[in-house]
């Protein structure tokens, strides 16, 4: 594999109908540096694989295709791309998602520009299923990873947890050990977001909407019949994560239900309350219960 700059990290699985047009939207690029696409699909039965022996084959300096004939999570397929890549740099794009023609150039600017940073993070925006574009999140932030964690959990839900759509320093990653946690198959990339902003001592938010999160029936959040709890296990592993470090600072994040948090728990909430033969209000007044005793 040739020494890179980036290594684009992509989990695949059963996104046949969406590869395609990912890939182009990756490889046609105005970005001079080199850079790599790292596949890393795990037991599709859809015809992906054929899709990722295609274009491994017709760009051979540049994706790499890595099959596993074991059904992994997300988590791992993308700590598997984590050991996988060589870039000084690396980012996390969703096999059935799109990007700009300035996504990589936007974000590897910033790096330039200042040598203390280790997180750089593009704004989003969301396609639904009939082609229509929706607001996602874009804005300007610069400063400590703790800021921007406590601007996320506390005050601002559209400023999301997502990994996808940044760009991070690997030695960054490495340093700090930081991957996904392989135990959870809902709000890994919060999780994992969480984490890196705690940690971070410099990230920046772009204003600027270079990636495309791509919203259909087969996507796992729209597939999920219990969004509730695997969020507040989310929230547990956040907060006992932050602890070991700093208490009073976890505890200012977790001492009480704040306004973004207890929006995200309710939409939670409508999200999952036909699947738990309870109502809406019962479920909530649960939810909240539980998120104290966290």
């Amino acid at each position: 594999m040739f020494k890179t700059e980036i290594s684009l990290i992509i989990p695949i699985y059963r996104v046949s109908k969406y590869l395609s047009k990912c890939l182009d939207s990756l490889l046609n690029q105005r970005f001079d540096l080199p850079y790599n696409i790292i596949l890393v699909e795990t037991a599709s039965d859809d015809g992906s694989d054929l899709i990722c022996e295609k274009y491994q084959k017709e760009n051979c300096d540049k994706v790499y295709w890595f099959h596993y004939p074991k059904r992994y999570s997300v988590s791992m397929a993308r700590n598997l791309g984590l050991l996988h890549s060589n870039g000084r740099f690396v980012s996390f794009v969703d096999g059935d998602d799109l990007v700009e023609k300035d996504f990589l150039s936007t974000l590897y600017n910033e790096f330039l520009k200042d040598e203390q940073l280790q997180i750089a993070f593009s704004g989003y925006d969301v396609i639904s299923k009939d082609g229509k574009r929706k607001k996602g999140f874009s804005g300007s932030f610069c400063g400590r990873g703790r800021d921007a964690l406590k601007k996320y959990l506390l005050h601002q839900p559209r400023f999301r947890g997502y990994c996808r759509g940044g760009l991070y320093r690997r030695s960054f990653l490495y340093a700090n050990r930081l991957y996904f946690d392989p135990e959870m198959s809902l709000y890994e990339d919060e999780l994992f977001v969480s984490k890196c902003l705690f940690d971070a001592s410099r990230v920046k938010f772009v204003n600027s909407v270079a990636y495309h999160y791509c919203y259909h029936s087969s996507s796992t959040m729209n597939t999920s019949k219990d969004w509730l709890n695997p969020h507040l296990q989310c929230y547990k592993k956040i907060f006992s994560y932050i602890k070991k470090t700093d208490f009073e600072f976890a505890s200012s994040l977790f001492g009480r239900c704040f306004r973004a948090q207890k929006k995200q728990l309710k939409l939670d909430c409508k999200n999952s309350f036909v699947f738990l033969d309870m109502s809406e209000k019962e479920l909530f007044r649960k939810c909240l219960k539980s998120y104290k005793e966290i």
